[in-house]
Formats: structure tokens, C-alpha cells, sequence
């Protein structure tokens, strides 16, 4: 007869926030990210010692800096009395109703450039924008149609009749 066996319990990992240390390559990411001195996400990332294809999300979901970020949010609201996240939408809201003062009575106009240029931001920084088609990639779009040869000119001959009312 086999002995039935205890099962033991779970070995805890650590889910204690202040039991974990942020890596100074961690810190100095998020540094990078929040400083605004880099162009792209990636560069601010590879300054810090990533790989150049590190996913920003990847990095943000790292325990240690996710300890680093709460820090962070301490430290800010008893400086400014504000939680981080909130500040950070309210400075991409600010950003969003960005103007520009025209002409020699210095009216003042919509700044559109700033504009995008903060939505541009605020979508890369939510994972919103896509990536860039890489160089010399092959876009091919394949179309296999079994359709009669004569139901197809019959909708082409259809197709080109609307076209002539519409714009006729």
C-alpha cells in the first residue's frame, strides 16, 4: 500500500512590495520614459540597457518597476498633492488645447502641430499607435474570386452605369 501524500503548502514568492528593489537598469528606464528627453520609448529603453526590441509594456509590467512607480506616486503627492497618473492625463489634456499666438495683434489660434504631436505622445504612450511597416516590406493583398466570367461583366457594365449617374 502506497502512503497517501501531504500536500505542502505553495512556496510564497515574494508579494511584498518592500521586500523587492528596483534594478538601477529598471530605474534608470523609467527615468528615461518619464524624463521626455528621448524621442521614442525604444531609445529612452536602450539607453537604459535594453534590448532595442524590448516591448515598453514588457518593461512597465517588470515587478521591480512597478515598486519604482508606486515610489514615484508617493513622493509626487506629498510634493504637488496629486496622484502621478493624474497629473500625467492632465499635462497631455493641457497639451491638447495647445495655442499659438498670430499675426501683429497676437491673436490667439489653435496650435495644431502641438497637438499632434501631443496626441502622437499620449497614444504611443498607451500602446495606441501602430508600428511602422519595416523598410522594403512586401505588401500583397491576394483576391481569388470563382465567379462566372459573364456575372462579372455583367456587375462591371452595372458597376460603370452608377458611376456614370452619380458623377454624370
Amino acid at each position: 500500500m502506497v502512503p497517501k501524500l501531504k500536500l505542502l503548502p505553495r512556496k510564497r514568492t515574494v508579494n511584498k512590495p518592500y521586500e523587492i528593489e528596483p534594478k538601477d537598469k529598471q530605474v534608470k528606464a523609467v527615468n528615461n520614459l518619464l524624463s521626455g528627453k528621448f524621442k521614442t520609448q525604444s531609445a529612452a529603453l536602450e539607453d537604459a540597457g535594453y534590448s532595442p526590441k524590448t516591448p515598453t509594456t514588457e518593461v512597465l509590467h517588470y515587478r521591480g518597476v512597478q515598486v519604482y512607480l508606486k515610489r514615484l506616486g508617493k513622493s509626487f503627492k506629498e510634493r504637488y498633492g496629486k496622484e502621478l497618473p493624474d497629473q500625467v492625463i492632465e499635462g497631455y489634456a493641457d497639451g491638447l488645447r495647445a495655442t499659438k499666438l498670430y499675426g501683429k495683434d497676437g491673436i490667439e489660434m489653435p496650435d495644431w502641430t502641438a497637438r499632434k504631436q501631443y496626441l502622437d505622445a499620449f497614444a504611443e504612450f498607451f500602446g495606441w499607435k501602430h508600428q511602422a511597416i519595416a523598410q522594403g516590406a512586401k505588401i500583397q493583398q491576394n483576391n481569388f474570386f470563382s465567379v462566372p466570367k459573364n456575372e462579372q461583366s455583367k456587375f462591371n457594365d452595372d458597376f460603370k452605369e452608377f458611376i456614370r449617374k452619380f458623377y454624370g
